[in-house]
């Protein structure tokens, strides 16, 4: 994991070297900085969760969807092309009657570069790390039970939490102006094993079904503010 990170590092200073030489080289060098926070952001994740399915359906439990939306925000910062981002989402969705709940959560820190070099526009590839998180949870629902019914009845009970760390690589275009139109589109390469615990993550478990996170896109509205300067 180590040497991922300082991969992520030498491609950071190769960038922004790379910026910093082609401004020089323009006659018009602009200075453009500015901040942007993305609220409320619509993310939505392709999960391939096929084998985890399959054992659930097996034992008659309810599966876990494919595309898993968040909401959440994503703060950004520009300066000189460089565009170093932050972002968290979450959500549950209550499914099956009331019995499964599935919390979705996410956090980002990437860096991009704007190939643009626009006031208004900006078109960039970036690259980062990106932390995702799924909580399972089924309970057995009887209706009308009593609350000594509910305490004397045994009732199926499932809780099982999956995270895992990525390389978050995408590609990133924005409308910017005191409000903005914002599209994000990145894929997920993970960086460490798939694991499964459960008992509120206290006992990791073993022998366990696959579990990938694909890849993404977020939709977002912005606010902020950007300034120019010519050299």
């Amino acid at each position: 994991m180590k040497s991922i990170f300082v991969l992520i590092i030498f491609i950071t200073i190769h960038i922004q070297t790379l910026g910093s030489e082609l401004c020089k080289k323009s006659e018009k060098y602009k200075k453009i900085q500015g901040t942007c926070l993305m609220f409320p952001t619509l993310e939505f994740n392709f999960i391939d969760n096929s084998d985890v399915n399959k054992i659930l359906t097996s034992v008659e439990l309810p599966i876990i969807n494919k595309w898993l939306p968040n909401y959440g925000f994503t703060f950004q910062l520009y300066f000189n092309r460089i565009m170093p981002t932050i972002g968290y989402g979450s959500a549950t969705n209550i499914l099956n009657n009331n019995t499964l709940h599935i919390r979705y959560t996410s956090f980002t820190i990437n860096l991009g570069y704007d190939l643009l070099n626009s006031h208004r526009y900006w078109l960039y590839p970036y690259i980062g790390y990106k932390y995702c998180k799924t909580n399972y949870l089924y309970n057995q629902k009887n209706e009308n039970e009593t609350f000594e019914d509910y305490l004397t009845t045994n009732l199926i009970s499932k809780e099982l939490s999956n995270s895992r760390s990525h390389i978050d690589i995408g590609l990133g275009t924005s409308i910017q102006k005191i409000l903005g139109a914002n599209l994000r589109v990145g894929y997920l390469v993970p960086i460490e094993k798939v694991y499964w615990k459960t008992n509120n993550n206290m006992t990791k478990l073993k022998e366990v079904p696959n579990f990938k996170y694909k890849f993404y896109f977020i939709i977002a509205i912005s606010i902020g503010e950007t300034t120019k300067d010519h050299f």
